[in-house]
């Protein structure tokens, strides 16, 4: 396994670039896999620190702290570019699918579509994954508890200047090429010759400079005559170190399309191995503190009311009780006036029972006070007590009947009259 460190006395890894060398496996369990992959580790300033080709999941403990960027293989996705004007990016997320739906194999409907900003000529590059690449993709760094804030597609980490191509010869025999800001294509280390002698032949102004790049210096040296057999390639190219392609952090975060947007935006916020017990316990709390609002809310509410009973019970006795109301309760002033008139004692308990049950039915069942029942009078006798009312809406009348029935034996209305809008009758409770 090719592995090099640069400089890493004390330079602590600041930034991760994750490549995979090969595309993803389609319908395998992403999280059995642990693909090798080519990592570069850059310090806080850029600078590259190390170079190593290992194991996904050796990863996360070579740089625990670092911000990682994920590079898929180009052969998962398709890369292009769209000009709008637009600079919002919910209107370019919305157009790209239908101008580019021509040049997909696929229909559009489940593929993912990532942009990267604009560049002068208001040109938008785009890449396409299969939502279902897409979620292997997700499922591979849970499974491996790596949490990146970047995906992309690994043309965007070779250099692109005008007039100039930039060819990488991957470990495994696999050439990626650049030659546009968001254009190239990738194919075995066999077939670059021709394919590069065909693109040359298709353009106008063909690129005054074509940097190689081989990161095994082994196969590099078995490729000396790759090119020798073309004369107009063999002119163009400028062969380049690994170290030299790579010793600066490239600006993905800024030029490439970042696939981490749309339908999962939320994904660069999530951790990687998300605790299952997470959302239970925050909806059991959110619960709890719900009950504990509730009961609060129903504990006042009640407190509200019981002090708005007790107000209206001392108002009834103002106006029935030809005395002061004073502190004392409403059935020790009751007490009192009944003896200060000499009321038989099996009479006054009866008079008092009863009156208490139903005073809040009598103030308390509608507190629309525009409704309210008027009490005329009452009179308690031989065990019955008469409640002479009246009412500007006759419907009240019988609801009230039905409301004192649970606080007495038998309840009767007679004398009914509906004089002038005002409905008036006489209420006849039984102990």
């Amino acid at each position: 396994m090719n592995s090099r460190s640069i400089n890493t006395l004390g330079n602590q890894p600041a930034t991760l670039i994750i490549r995979l060398l090969a595309p993803l496996v389609i319908d395998q369990d992403a999280s059995a896999l642990d693909p090798e992959v080519h990592c570069l580790c850059y310090d806080a300033k850029g600078v590259l620190i190390s170079e190593n080709r290992q194991c996904l999941s050796r990863c996360a403990a070579s740089a625990p702290d670092a911000e990682l960027y994920l590079l898929l293989a180009l052969e998962d996705v398709f890369v292009s570019s769209i000009s709008v004007k637009s600079k919002k990016s919910s209107q370019l997320l919305k157009a790209a699918p239908f101008m580019l739906e021509e040049a997909l194999a696929t229909g559009i409907e489940d593929q993912h579509f990532a942009l990267a900003k604009s560049n002068a000529n208001d040109a938008h590059p785009v890449i396409v994954l299969s939502n279902k690449k897409m979620q292997d993709c997700l499922e591979l760094l849970q499974s491996h508890q790596l949490q990146t804030s970047l995906i992309t597609v690994d043309i965007f980490l070779l250099p692109y200047v005008y007039d100039e191509y930039s060819v990488l010869i991957d470990y495994n025999g696999r050439a990626l090429v650049r030659t546009g800001p968001a254009e190239g294509f990738c194919c075995l280390v066999s077939e670059l010759n021709a394919l590069l002698d065909d693109l040359l032949d298709n353009l106008p102004l063909p690129p005054e400079i074509i940097h190689c790049v081989y990161l095994d210096t082994a196969m590099g040296n078995e490729s000396e005559g790759l090119f020798s057999d073309s004369e107009r390639l063999s002119s163009r190219m400028q062969p380049l170190s690994s170290d030299e392609l790579f010793s600066q952090l490239p600006p993905l975060a800024n030029s490439a399309p970042n696939l981490l947007q749309g339908d999962y935006l939320e994904s660069r916020n999530q951790s990687a191995k998300p605790n299952k017990w997470r959302y239970p316990v925050c909806l059991l709390l959110l619960w709890a503190l719900l009950v504990s609002i509730s009961s609060q809310y129903d504990y006042q509410q009640l407190y509200k009311a019981n002090e708005q009973a007790e107000s209206d019970i001392q108002q009834l006795l103002r106006e029935y009780i030809d005395k002061p109301v004073t502190n004392l309760s409403a059935e020790q002033q009751l007490q009192e006036h009944l003896e200060g008139i000499q009321v038989a004692a099996n009479i006054k308990a009866g008079f008092i029972e009863l009156l208490l049950r139903i005073t809040p039915d009598l103030i308390g069942y509608n507190p629309d006070r525009s409704r309210a029942v008027n009490i005329k009078q009452i009179i308690y006798q031989d065990g019955q007590l008469q409640i002479f009312i009246s009412t500007a809406e006759s419907e009240m009348i019988e609801a009230l009947r039905v409301q004192l029935m649970s606080n007495a034996d038998q309840v009767e209305i007679d004398q009914f009259d509906i004089s002038d809008g005002i409905a008036s009758a006489r209420i006849r409770l039984y102990e």
